[in-house]
C-alpha cells in the first residue's frame, strides 16, 4: 500500500524551502514519482498475478515433486521481480526534493529488505520435508503466506517514507500521478 507525501508546513519547512532544497538529488519530482510509482504497481501486480497462477496451480498438483516446482517457480519469479524493481528505484536517480537523497535511499533500503525476506523464504521453502504431500504443502502454504509481512513491510516504509519526508513539491508530484494514485487506493 502506498500512501503519498503529505505536505506539513511549518514555519523551519518554509525557511529551508526559502533557501534551497538540503540533501536533494537532480530528478525533477513529477519524473521520479513517474518511474518509482510505475516501478512499484508494476512489481506488486506481477507478484500478485504469479501467486494467483500458483494458487491455481495447486489446485490439480498430485505430487511432492510437482508442488515444489511451482513453488520454485513463483520464488523465483518473485526475487526477480524485486530485484528488478529495486534497480527501477534506483535508476530513478533522487528527486529534486528537501531530502531527496534521503528518501531514495530509504525506499531502495524497503525494498532491498523486501528481497532479503523474499529470499529467505525460498530458501524455507526448499529445505521443506518431501517425505509427505500434505505435510509439504501446509508448509510451503505457510511459508507463502508469511509474504504478507514482507510486502506489507514495504507498505509500512511507504507511509513512513510521506510522513518524514515532506517536501511540498515532491508531495503533488506523487499525489498527481496515475500511478502513485494507483498505489494509494490499494
Amino acid at each position: 500500500m502506498f500512501r503519498p507525501i503529505f505536505a506539513v508546513l511549518s514555519v523551519s519547512a518554509v525557511l529551508a524551502t526559502a533557501c534551497g532544497a538540503t540533501d536533494a538529488g537532480d530528478v525533477k519530482p513529477a519524473a521520479y514519482a513517474q518511474f518509482v510509482c510505475t516501478g512499484l504497481v508494476g512489481w506488486r501486480d506481477g507478484v500478485a498475478a504469479d501467486s494467483t497462477v500458483l494458487s491455481r496451480s495447486l489446485a490439480e498438483a498430485a505430487d511432492v515433486a510437482t508442488v515444489r516446482s511451482r513453488y520454485a517457480t513463483f520464488f523465483t519469479a518473485a526475487v526477480r521481480r524485486t530485484d528488478e524493481v529495486i534497480g527501477t528505484v534506483k535508476s530513478a536517480g533522487a528527486p529534486e526534493a528537501d531530502h531527496g537523497l534521503g528518501y531514495s535511499r530509504d525506499l531502495t533500503a524497503a525494498l532491498v529488505n523486501a528481497r532479503t525476506g523474499l529470499a529467505g523464504a525460498q530458501k524455507a521453502f526448499a529445505v521443506l520435508p518431501t517425505d509427505d504431500l500434505g505435510a509439504y504443502a501446509e508448509g510451503a502454504r505457510t511459508i507463502r503466506d508469511s509474504l504478507g509481512t514482507v510486502f506489507g513491510q514495504v507498505g509500512t516504509t511507504l507511509e513512513q517514507l510521506g510522513g518524514t519526508y515532506t517536501d511540498a513539491g515532491l508531495n503533488r508530484a506523487f499525489g498527481d500521478n496515475p500511478a502513485c494514485q494507483r498505489l494509494s487506493a490499494s
